[in-house]
Order: structure tokens, then sequence, then C-alpha cells
């Protein structure tokens, strides 16, 4: 039984990590893209259910010029219960140069504290309920 737990322990921290480490490299790479000044061109809702409680979900879409002239225009972020962005708001963008249409807004300041405590959190139990067993046997 104490196995069973040990490793479902381990799966979790594991997939944590793994996400963690997911969201930290996306956010490197993206840090290098060129960036651009967009217009918010419109600010999409949809409602959402949560335990009985309604709330109302926000996703600018906004539009800039590629390098090469082409008109870029899509959703930018998730869905948030703030608004980003008012219509009409320049926005600072962040694109992929071989792929303009996928983009970030930029300037979102982020400390990454989430992800590094996850990190810290996950790093643990990887270490002593899957690493540590495998090198040295249980």
């Amino acid at each position: 039984m104490s196995q069973v737990i040990a490793f479902a322990a381990a799966a979790v921290a594991a997939a944590v990590w793994a996400a963690a480490l997911r969201g930290l490299a996306r956010t490197w790479r993206t840090r290098r893209w060129p960036e651009v000044t967009g217009v918010a061109v419109e600010i999409r809702e949809k409602e959402h259910f949560d335990e009985g409680r309604r709330d109302v979900l926000y996703a600018p879409v906004v539009s800039f010029t590629a390098p090469d002239g082409r008109e870029v225009r899509g959703v930018c972020g998730g869905w948030s219960t703030s608004l980003a962005l008012k219509v009409g708001e320049p926005a600072r963008i962040r694109y992929d140069p071989s792929r303009p249409e996928r983009f970030r807004l930029a300037g979102l300041r982020r400390s990454g504290a989430s992800t590094y405590l996850a990190l810290v959190i996950g790093v643990p139990p990887v270490v002593y309920f899957v690493i540590l067993p495998f090198m040295f046997g249980s």
C-alpha cells in the first residue's frame, strides 16, 4: 500500500514539475520574439459557471501588421475574469517570426514565482520517490 501512495505522490509531483518546466521554457522562448505594436479590436466574452457561481470571462482580440505586410488578427492569451485590454487600446505584441499567427501580449510582468515554487515543491518528491529508489533499489 505504501508503494502505491509513494508512486501516486511521485506521479503528481512529476506532472507538476513537467508543467512548470514547460511554462518556463515557453516564457524564455517567447522573450526572444520580436515586438510590434498592435491594437485591441474586440473583446470576446463567455459565461463560466463554477459551483453555482456565474463569472464572465474575457479574451482580447488584437490586430497587428507582420513584417511581410500581412495583417494578423487573433485572440491574445487565454480567458480571464479581468480585462487585459480595452477595444482601441494599443498592445505590445511579441510574435513568432516564422509563424506570426503565434503571438502573445508583451510586457505582462509575471515574476515567475509560481513556476519556481512548483519546481521547488516538485523536485524533492521526484528525487526521493523516483530517482533514489531507481538508483539504489528499494
